[in-house]
């Protein structure tokens, strides 16, 4: 099993605007609004916008300026 969070951060929006593009894509996951930046600064990002995979167990997969390639992500989940 797998989730997608997504996250925005108050350098590119508000979190009200970032709730309005959520809603706006029909995103019916997980969203978060890191205002104080104190989880873009845990997971390493570096410039914006940052691709983080987190494992199950808190493990960090992957941390890049770019989206993971395919393979690796089918790989994370066993596919």
């Amino acid at each position: 099993n797998y989730r997608v969070v997504i996250v925005g951060v108050s350098q590119r929006q508000t979190a009200a605007q970032l709730g309005e593009w959520a809603q706006g894509i029909g995103w019916q996951g997980v969203v978060v609004f890191d205002e104080g930046s104190a989880l873009e600064k845990a997971l390493g990002a570096k410039l914006l916008p940052w691709h983080t995979v987190v494992a199950p167990g808190g493990a960090i997969l992957y941390n890049g300026d770019a989206s993971p390639d395919s393979a690796a992500v089918r790989g994370w989940l066993g596919r």
